[in-house]
């Protein structure tokens, strides 16, 4: 069929004449363009304002829900008033990542802070290896020779030792205290051996009985605290631990004594003299603080790259004889300074002892 190239009926033939071009167009006067301008300009302010007071609305409404989040969730995301004073500890107070405060006899927690994080306990492990041992061993004046597998490792992770010798021989309560006050993993891993024959039959039995404890964020793969991504507790964790442990005589003998003779080794006829990691510490504060309500009585600290300052404290009330544990986990700083842990747990211990009475 040819092509029909006729216009369609209806359709005028000035509907096919050329548009002008743009610039032949008529164009607005000046002040009408100004005023477009100028509206469209206003109208653009508007909503600029408009989107601002709504995402401030919508801020201010967000801070209020955290508040009430806040205001109603567990204990470490709240601050806790002390002895029901209008003074309160805040978390943000505390620089260590994870922190808990609570009463030595009853258990009751006074502050928490993250205190059921997960997170590196570094040698406040020991605290548990010597729990064990006293657990296990009876005779506290057993002898045991050190032999090489007891030292195996410890040089390459550059953990701390109490100074024994391989062919040196030591009493178990001599190995309590070296494995607590110098934070010796040499005396450590002789408990461990001594006690159970091998370092994981006795780490077998630190996970038991932190189960029996309710230590359930807690999960132990060696006797010395040294890094292993699995091995893992939380502060509350260490508190109950602690707790416990001051329960037993020699236990709580141990964890507060500050300075400590071994027997003879061959490197030393008169004995290791084993100086409490605290001692120092505590000294310090001594000078420093004016009579302060508390005095702390020993602990364990603990330190790696990983898990930052840890430390492990008790103390009392110098007034009423109560007594009070901190733990603090994942402070900052290095294992030359322990004063910013040491620091947060001063300022529990005087909060709890000067307003709780």
């Amino acid at each position: 069929m040819p092509y029909d190239n006729r216009r369609p009926s209806g359709h005028r033939p000035e509907d096919y004449r050329r548009r002008p071009a743009s610039s032949e167009r008529r164009r607005a006067p000046a002040g009408t363009r100004k005023r477009r301008k100028r509206r469209y300009r206003l109208r653009l302010r508007a909503k600029v304002l408009l989107v601002l007071l709504l995402a401030f609305i919508l801020f201010g409404m967000g801070r209020c829900a955290a508040s009430a989040i806040r205001d109603k969730g567990p204990v470490e995301d709240t601050s806790l008033a002390v002895a029901d004073t209008d003074q309160a500890i805040q978390p943000k107070d505390i620089a260590g990542h994870s922190a808990i405060a609570i009463d030595a006899k009853s258990g009751k927690v006074l502050f928490a802070k993250a205190a059921d994080e997960q997170k590196y306990p570094a040698s406040l492990t020991k605290l548990m290896t010597v729990y064990v041992a006293l657990q296990e061993e009876k005779d506290l004046d057993r002898e045991v020779e050190f032999t090489a597998d007891m030292f195996e490792g410890l040089a390459e992770k550059d953990l701390a030792t109490a100074g024994y010798q391989v062919g040196d021989k030591a009493t178990i309560e001599d190995l309590l205290y070296a494995t607590i006050l110098p934070s010796g993993a040499d005396a450590a891993r002789a408990l461990a051996i001594a006690t159970a024959g091998s370092e994981s039959a006795f780490v077998d039995l630190m996970n038991t009985e932190a189960q029996s404890l309710g230590m359930r964020g807690t999960y132990f793969k060696n006797v010395t605290g040294a890094h292993n991504p699995k091995h893992i507790s939380t502060a509350a964790d260490m508190a109950k631990l602690l707790r416990a442990g001051l329960k037993n005589d020699t236990f709580a003998q141990v964890v507060q004594t500050m300075h400590y003779t071994t027997g003879a080794t061959s490197t030393a006829p008169d004995g290791l003299t084993l100086n409490h990691s605290l001692a120092r510490y505590l000294d310090h504060f001594d000078r420093v603080m004016t009579d302060p309500p508390f005095e702390i009585l020993g602990g364990k600290t603990g330190y790696t790259h990983e898990a930052g300052l840890c430390l492990a404290t008790v103390a009392r009330d110098r007034d009423n004889n109560d007594h009070a544990i901190v733990v603090v986990l994942d402070g900052k700083g290095n294992a030359g300074n322990y004063y910013p842990v040491l620091k947060d747990s001063a300022i529990l211990y005087d909060a709890i002892f000067t307003k709780i009475k």
